[in-house]
């Protein structure tokens, strides 16, 4: 997707305001410039920029779908949202909707609507309309193809992803239903684990009472009707992704289970469901979870809707904590500074007999970062009172990154993953080598010492860590580097330390991380580009970088000589 997606706004009533269009498609007779068209078949997500979440733990969320027939028509989607003003509801899917292309729009009553169909035909059709009281909780809609798309809901203490669906039906070839359950299979498995996860829609097959039985835990007690070939087919996916088909759950009457009837009204039929994660299923109120053949849109189908409350605990996220610690206490404080080199002294000889390097990595930091808290303590911060709210407003987290493709990223975690991305391509650009070189550096030339038999000096430990500068941020170890420079305890287990790691090849986890950074520059502070990234390395482990360097620079001084 190109560009950004703004909020929708609306100027001048009662024309719908198009938002941005990339891609035009046509509704009927409707007028082309009430719908916005971004990409082609689920080239793209949207994200509103900005979302409040539903708190779930304290109000019922409900969603909903229903097969239209279509909304390819002047008055059809005025119609919907009537009809809608009756119930209580979030989200309503939408099957055969028949518009084309793939967009966004925002209603006359302040509802919005994310659609995906075909690109030239009227032909099937799915997307969303979501409550005006809702759509600021929507964190990106997806369209996938005319047959479906994915929603995906800001909500505490989970958020909620829904995928409204348009199965194929029985005229089609078995080859089309395995690729749509394929592809919705794929869906799937993208979602986070932590979401809620809803598949709802037209799906084509019938659910019937005899399936309870061989399908207990995946099917209620409460379907309609007897069951046919498509839906073996449907039954085997909810079993292998943990489903379970919401509306046979509630002991209704048969007029609120039957989603379907014919044009002659003599074949009713139970074909559309939603589906939810089992583990989700003490969250549906089968009460609220059912057909409603009471909305008249002029289709053959009837409104399914479904309410859940959900009861889940929420989890407060651990993050690592780094302590500042009151290094000025091993200047100005003398039985502060010999209280540490006693205990850092007796805690570390124990240590001097491990041979893990990682073991040995891992007892260094946590003796190093435990005895500083024990004995010097946190730093005080300071108040400064030349703080502005300028600066305070460039130090804030922005509210969104902009993805590689352009679309809004907001949930933290999504966040994070670009920064990963960002960086990773930042850092790992080819370099051009020059082979010859390296291959005379293999072969021993000119100049060329073999060290790999000589150990580490102390001596060379000694210089490094004298080397290193005070007052710089700690690596992910949040190890200062004042606190090698103090004792000799520590030379000692960096020098046993720097050797294993020379002799077994092996480096410690933590000193082969780095924390990055951003700095905002000026520009888009949405685009990541726009930022300067500092990165932060373990201290202990510049030591033995220091001493590589010191080894490497007559070697290479001597091949460039030449």
């Amino acid at each position: 997707m190109d560009g950004n997606i703004t909020s929708p706004r609306r100027e001048g009533s009662p024309a719908r305001e198009v938002e941005k269009q990339i891609n035009t498609g046509s509704v009927g007779a409707r007028d082309t410039n009430d719908r916005a068209s971004h990409g082609q078949g689920g080239g793209g997500k949207y994200a509103t920029g900005e979302e409040t979440k539903l708190k779930l733990q304290k109000e019922e969320f409900s969603c909903g779908t229903w097969n239209v027939r279509t909304l390819n028509g002047d008055g059809k989607l005025e119609q919907l949202e009537y009809e809608m003003t009756k119930y209580k509801w979030n989200v309503l899917g939408i099957a055969e909707m028949r518009w084309t292309g793939s967009g966004e729009m925002l209603t006359e009553e302040g509802h919005k609507v994310w659609f995906s169909g075909k690109e030239k035909k009227h032909e099937e059709g799915v997307g969303f309309l979501v409550h005006k009281d809702t759509v600021k909780a929507v964190v990106e809609c997806e369209p996938i193809s005319s047959r479906m798309i994915r929603i995906q809901i800001a909500a505490s203490p989970r958020n909620v992803a829904i995928i409204q669906v348009y199965a194929p039906t029985s005229d089609c070839k078995d080859e089309e239903i395995d690729a749509f359950y394929d592809t919705l299979g794929s869906m799937l498995r993208k979602i986070p684990k932590k979401d809620i996860k809803i598949i709802q829609g037209d799906w084509n097959a019938k659910i019937g009472t005899d399936s309870y039985e061989d399908w207990h835990g995946t099917v209620g007690k409460f379907a309609h009707g007897m069951t046919n070939d498509r839906c073996e087919r449907l039954l085997e996916f909810c079993k292998l992704n943990n489903l379970t088909v919401a509306n046979t759950l509630g002991d209704h009457k048969n007029s609120r289970r039957i989603t379907w009837t014919s044009p002659d009204g003599r074949t009713r039929n139970q074909i559309d469901y939603i589906l939810v994660e089992t583990k989700c299923k003490t969250c549906i109120r089968p009460n609220k979870t059912r057909a409603f053949p009471g909305c008249d849109i002029g289709s053959d189908h009837n409104l399914v809707m479904m309410t859940m409350k959900v009861k889940l605990r929420m989890i407060k996220k651990q993050r690592a904590v780094r302590v500042k610690y009151n290094l000025d206490l091993l200047k100005t404080d003398s039985e502060k500074r010999n209280e540490y080199a006693v205990k850092i002294s007796n805690r570390f000889a124990p240590l001097m007999e491990l041979e893990d390097v990682q073991e040995m990595a891992d007892q260094f930091t946590e003796v190093t970062n435990e005895t500083a808290l024990e004995v010097l303590g946190r730093r005080r911060v300071m108040k400064q009172p030349w703080m502005t709210r300028e600066i305070l407003r460039y130090t804030e987290k922005p509210p969104a990154i902009e993805a590689a493709n352009g679309s809004l990223l907001i949930d933290e975690n999504r966040i994070q993953e670009r920064w990963t991305e960002y960086v990773k391509q930042l850092y790992n650009h080819p370099i051009q080598t020059d082979e010859s070189v390296l291959r005379e550096l293999e072969a021993g030339g000119p100049g060329i010492v073999e060290d790999e038999e000589l150990e580490i000096l102390r001596s060379e430990v000694v210089r490094a860590v004298a080397s290193l500068k005070s007052g710089k941020a700690p690596g992910a170890d949040n190890t200062p580097a004042e606190l090698l420079k103090e004792e000799e305890e520590a030379v000692d287990m960096l020098h046993k330390l720097c050797n294993l790691i020379w002799r077994t090849g092996e480096w410690p986890k933590q000193w082969t991380q780095s924390l990055i950074v951003p700095l905002p520059k000026k520009g888009d502070l949405k685009k990541c580009s726009n930022y300067r990234t500092i990165s932060l390395i373990s201290h202990p482990s510049k030591v033995l970088l220091k001493i590589l360097a010191n080894r490497m620079k007559p070697q290479i001084e001597a091949v460039l000589a030449e």
